[in-house]
């Protein structure tokens, strides 16, 4: 492939070899369900997230407005997805099985929602989604649920009664605690609630762009005194100034974002968290902004930034941190070990 950024052979073959000893997480990544819908190739796909060094990802199991039948029934898709490709994937249910993943050669499918809306006011059911293999459950996408409010809503009131019931049923299930897509005050009261680690899967630096998506300083050191992580997003109107983006951004201000979180908090709390998904349709974001307005500020075309328009193109943020000279240990952090630390933190004690 030809790569994003033009460095030094030294420099290139340096990059390329941390990238393939690293364990590559990525925090949310909604693509396979997509080349499944669209293409049937699933297999292929799957081979090619190996061979670009993707160990694992948080997978999206279905759409932020779904029921519990609905998040049961995607979740089984992955099991079918994982049965008829037993030789390129697996289903992640502890942090041992994404090093196992690593280890041979397959694609780790962590699953994962981006609402708790599914659970219907019944916390038994997280127990059950747990048990199928849910392994991370955002609190609230965009709008007020029954858990707390979402960052797009007119109101920041924080967790209610049961947010607070679902966030202690969290931490007793080990079940990743995900703040993208929360209101501030929910984000807050969760992180000083919960007695693990927290994560925004998918959120940008405030400071760097005014998208209603990204998270304030407060909310990122918050996060960080917990050891959590906060994945950083390659969705285009979280990196761009445009208010509304026409143009795909550079890949630098991911980089960008990166460097101002590392410089806030350590380089211990940041991760990525693509937010990329290959094939989208586009009748599906022309749908998502008609319902999330405030959130889909960005045509089709230029929804992800030039140099990771997919996840297979992760190599390039490994070449671009290498770049901005980080270490290799810091970089192999950034790609996935501090998410893996994280998950040995909570999961373990599911």
């Amino acid at each position: 492939m030809e790569y994003y950024f033009k460095l030094p052979k030294k420099d290139e073959e340096r990059a390329l070899e941390v990238h393939k000893k690293s364990i590559v997480i990525d925090g949310e990544n909604g693509s396979l369900k997509y080349q499944d819908l669209i293409f049937k190739n699933t297999s292929s796909y799957l081979k090619k997230l190996v061979d670009a060094g993707i160990t694992a990802w948080n997978d999206t199991v279905s759409y932020p407005d779904a029921d519990f039948g609905q998040v049961l029934t995607d979740i089984c898709l992955r099991y079918k997805w994982v049965e008829s490709n037993p030789d390129l994937a697996m289903i992640v249910f502890s942090a041992d099985d994404i090093e196992r993943a690593k280890r041979d050669g397959k694609a780790g499918i962590i699953c994962g929602t981006q609402n708790s809306s599914f659970l219907e006011r019944d916390l038994e059911k997280l127990e059950l989604s747990r048990v199928l293999g849910l392994k991370i459950v955002g609190l609230a996408y965009q709008y007020k649920n029954f858990v707390g409010d979402g960052c797009g809503e007119r109101t920041d009131s924080g967790l209610g009664k049961f947010g607070v019931k679902l966030v202690e049923e969290m931490d007793r299930n080990g079940v990743v605690i995900d703040l993208s897509h929360a209101g501030k005050a929910t984000t807050i009261d969760a992180i000083e609630i919960s007695k693990n680690p927290t994560v925004f899967s998918h959120s940008n630096a405030k400071a760097l762009c005014k998208h209603v998506r990204n998270i304030d300083d407060e909310q990122i050191k918050a996060v960080a005194e917990k050891k959590g992580v906060v994945g950083v997003a390659g969705y285009s109107p979280c990196l761009s100034p445009q208010e509304f983006v026409t143009e795909k951004p550079k890949l630098e201000l991911m980089l960008d974002q990166i460097d101002y979180i590392t410089k806030l908090v350590g380089v211990d709390y940041v991760g990525i968290g693509s937010d990329v998904a290959d094939a989208c349709p586009k009748d599906r974001i022309d749908a998502a902004r008609k319902q999330y307005p405030e959130v889909y500020t960005t045509t089709w075309e230029a929804m992800h930034p030039r140099g990771l328009e997919s996840p297979l193109e992760m190599i390039n943020v490994t070449m671009g941190l290498v770049m901005r000279g980080y270490s290799d240990q810091d970089i192999m952090k950034i790609l996935g070990g501090n998410w893996i630390r994280v998950f040995r933190w909570v999961w373990k004690k599911a």
